[in-house]
């Protein structure tokens, strides 16, 4: 999750429109030892992922979808309903409850 200790600011997991803003988010972490980290992208439903602002990322019942840059072993298992981004950009599906660093934003600023 993310957080800024006692500073009173609305942080929250990035949401990635974009390749500038995936390049941005990878830049937070291409020094970092950490091989994954959260994203603010999730399964709520079974057949469709969402950003956390409530935006469809893919659904099954369309070819549309959004950036998304997920890798050959990025296939979804059971259980497996939220997303990590690697430090050199690529994303997975992993269980939610996997303790990861997360790469936080507030009103569209990374932090």
């Amino acid at each position: 999750m993310c957080g800024l200790g006692a500073e009173e600011v609305e942080v929250t997991l990035v949401i990635i429109n974009d390749e500038t803003e995936a390049e941005m988010a990878k830049l937070l972490i291409a020094n970092e030892e950490d091989e994954y980290y959260w994203i603010g992208a999730r399964y709520y439903d079974k057949d469709k992922l969402y950003w956390l602002d409530g935006t469809i990322i893919i659904t099954n019942d369309t070819t549309d979808t959004f950036y998304t840059n997920f890798t050959t072993e990025g296939i979804r298992t059971p259980n497996h309903d939220c997303v990590a981004m690697s430090s050199k950009g690529t994303w997975i599906y992993d269980d939610c409850s996997t303790l990861r660093l997360s790469i936080c934003e507030s009103l569209g600023i990374f932090a």
